[in-house]
């Protein structure tokens, strides 16, 4: 049947002679196959597997209404969180034959709009979007078009929108409670860059409350923002320790900050966390084997995306209207990046 796999013109009129049934029940096979008896659904598919036979997703589109596709915007792929996130999100899909179209935004806010107007174009039946810094224009669209979307990684959102996730600026305070009860004063925060970011600011306000909340302060020579390059964030701790010497310990926006910190630390001589402590946040599998391995906050999320999946594919099923906000839990995870404070000054080279 080698042949038939390559053929270019196959088409479902062949399946359904091959497999002697309709085209309707071909069709509904595709489209609908909870509507197909289990024998019929087996002859079928043997005969699309033996053909080879793509179905095309225009001429679905224009029969079912149903392109079969969700759309996932998220910033980046070089954090590993996201890549993370994104395999929880398309393995949940994948369980009821959805496709999943990826946009990348690269903390561009302007740019994030364009790419869901591209998926919107395309015909995908629903968006997840990676937090609520969205521009208000590309929301109000979603909302007019009754597109069912939902933010994750956040509890709120403009206009009544609907989210999954945690609060970060809480979460953050989770930290900063584990250093002040070591015993430190003297913080820093690296944290990415926070325009367009709205998990990265409320990170940095969370380190900031908490911080004022214990009687301390985070002037402004101890917060730095970077890119999430590894290079730029190693810049960032020297540019951080040589604006604030004093400080005893980074607060690290996410994991790949921490891990950039980490590796800087150790090419200047620091030890950590004899030193310098640093936490992470999000929980890489790999923050657990570092040298030290690093103390940061669990955010499952794997689970999460999974459970966003879970949330559109409800609606789109079964058009049900379902809970506003879905929290999720975050849990600190200690480790040897933390310690108490030294008690010299710190020697930079």
């Amino acid at each position: 049947m080698a042949s038939e796999r390559s053929a270019p013109s196959i088409t479902i009129d062949d399946v359904a002679r091959l497999a002697k049934v309709s085209i309707a029940t071909v069709s509904r096979t595709i489209n609908r196959p909870d509507s197909v008896s289990a024998v019929l659904k087996g002859r079928v598919l043997e005969a699309i597997r033996r053909t080879g036979f793509i179905p095309n997703a225009g001429a679905r589109l224009l029969m079912t209404n149903r392109s079969g596709a969700i759309g996932v915007v998220m910033p980046t792929l070089s954090n590993t969180i996201f890549a993370q996130s994104l395999s929880g999100f398309q393995q949940r899909t994948a369980i009821e034959s959805f496709q999943v179209i990826v946009a990348f935004t690269d903390f561009d806010s302007v740019r994030e709009s364009a790419q869901i107007l591209n998926l919107v174009k395309s015909g995908v039946e629903a968006v997840a979007l990676t937090g609520a810094g969205q521009e208000p224009w590309i929301l109000r669209l979603l909302q007019q078009r009754k597109l069912p979307y939902i933010h994750v990684v956040c509890c709120e959102a403009p206009f009544g929108g609907q989210t999954i996730g945690f609060d970060n600026a809480k979460a953050m305070k989770l930290v900063v409670s584990h250093l002040l009860e070591r015993g430190h004063k003297h913080m820093g925060v690296l944290i990415s860059t926070t325009e367009g970011n709205d998990r990265a600011s409320a990170r940095l306000r969370g380190a900031r409350e908490a911080i004022q909340q214990a009687g301390l302060q985070l002037p402004l020579n101890r917060i730095v923002e970077t890119r999430s390059q590894i290079s730029a964030i190693r810049a960032g701790l020297r540019a951080l320790l040589k604006s604030a010497p004093e400080i005893t310990a980074v607060i690290c926006g996410n994991d790949l900050l921490a891990h950039g910190a980490l590796i800087e630390a150790q090419h200047m001589n620091i030890r950590v966390p004899t030193d310098l402590s640093i936490t992470g946040f999000d929980d890489f599998e790999m923050s657990a084997h570092t040298l030290p391995p690093i103390t940061t906050v669990r955010t499952g999320a794997h689970n999460m995306w999974a459970m966003a999946a879970e949330h559109l594919l409800t609606k789109l099923n079964t058009n049900k209207q379902v809970q506003g906000h879905i929290p999720t839990e975050v849990e600190l995870i200690i480790r040897d990046s933390t310690a108490a404070p030294r008690i010299s000054k710190i020697k930079l080279t």
